[in-house]
């Protein structure tokens, strides 16, 4: 039994959600632009939203107009060598390209240089020209090997590269507020770098709060950065509900549950609370290995209600466990529609998850 996978698709033959002809033509859209000068471009999307696997829908187009490299800065844990890091990284990926060692030599080189630079903390636009790295330069160097010559003898070779490099950063709201302010500065000193376009994939509402959170207005540092916005399709609601039914099937086999119940299960409870493409799969993916135990000793349309509120509702799950004497009570006392009120919380969800698994309606009445 094959179920949606947790990990991000790699190509067009596992697209679910019909992405692949956007994915493509963005990426086409792309360098229709000026990257002479350098180019950046924002991809946002919540996360869940499948950012990762729709990077890969357009890595075929990236490839066949430029040389793609990938930094995933999560990886690393040195916040304050980053950039040093980038560079290094990206050498030793563009060693792969033969006809541009000259290029990895020169990146590398740049990021040696950058290695030896002792931490620079972030104050205002410190950032905002590599003149502040010559500045904490190494004055031992000899002159033919400083920053500022490796870094014009890079701009210099990179004018002359056959196709551009496109550079993917996945994922940058996963970052520490320290990793991220070192990644977005990186990318506006180097955003201007010629024939370099960079692609940062990030939940942009997290990535603000995060800045905004250290004093950085956040949405207007992001504007100075990123030239080519871009939000990510959401996926169609019809869609989604055919993977999730499709991953059902396969889970329950023969197994049908009670048409009028799990309608009312379905509609009125996990339909609002699946928004993307990863709540199916953290849904069917646990689903799945709780049915294999229990899906003979247990309701069906129980069994499929009570795995959403575990898994998407951890607290009123536990809730329910405290409070299970009141739910299974045929009372109406006024004690137990106390409780009940406090659970449902005025929530459409709440009050939908007493009426499926426990019969209970208007608990104000």
């Amino acid at each position: 039994m094959e179920l949606i996978s947790d990990n991000p698709i790699k190509d067009s033959s596992n697209d679910l959600l019909g992405r692949a002809s956007s994915a493509e033509a963005f990426a086409k859209h792309i360098f229709s632009f000026d990257y002479k000068e350098g180019l950046v471009v924002g991809l946002c999307g919540e996360w869940g939203n499948g950012k990762t696997s729709y990077i890969n829908l357009m890595r075929p187009e990236l490839e066949k107009n430029s040389f793609v490299l990938d930094f995933n800065p999560w990886m690393f844990s040195d916040a304050h060598n980053l950039v040093a890091l980038f560079f290094t990284e990206i050498s030793a990926q563009l060693r792969d390209y033969e006809d541009d060692s000259d290029l990895a030599d020169s990146l590398g080189s740049f990021g040696e240089l950058l290695s030896n630079l002792k931490p620079i903390p972030f104050v205002g636009d410190y950032f905002s020209t590599l003149g502040v790295f010559f500045s904490f330069f190494s004055k031992k160097k000899k002159e033919k090997n400083s920053l500022k010559n490796q870094r014009d003898k890079l701009i210099e070779v990179l004018k002359g590269i056959s196709k551009p490099i496109t550079v993917i950063l996945d994922d940058i709201d996963r970052l520490s507020p320290d990793e991220l302010q070192s990644i977005l500065r990186l990318v506006r000193v180097t955003g201007n770098f010629p024939n370099i376009v960079y692609i940062l994939s990030f939940d942009k509402h997290r990535v603000i709060k995060t800045l905004n959170d250290s004093n950085i207005d956040g949405k207007v540092y992001l504007e100075k950065i990123i030239q080519i916005p871009f939000d990510i399709p959401r996926v169609a609601k019809n869609l989604l509900q055919e993977n999730l039914f499709s991953s059902l099937n396969k889970i329950l086999g023969n197994v049908f549950p009670d048409k009028s119940r799990w309608y009312n299960a379905y509609w009125d409870i996990i339909k609002p609370t699946i928004k993307n493409i990863r709540d199916i799969r953290r849904y069917t993916s646990s689903l799945s290995n709780v049915f294999k135990q229990l899906g003979k000793e247990i309701d069906i349309v129980d069994l499929l209600t009570i795995e959403a509120i575990r898994i998407f509702y951890p607290e009123k799950f536990k809730e329910i466990y405290e409070i299970k004497e009141f739910l299974l009570s045929q009372s109406d006392d006024e004690k137990k529609k106390l409780i009940l009120t406090k659970f449902t919380e005025n929530n459409e969800i709440y009050q939908s998850l007493l009426r499926v698994l426990f019969d209970i309606d208007n608990i104000n009445s």
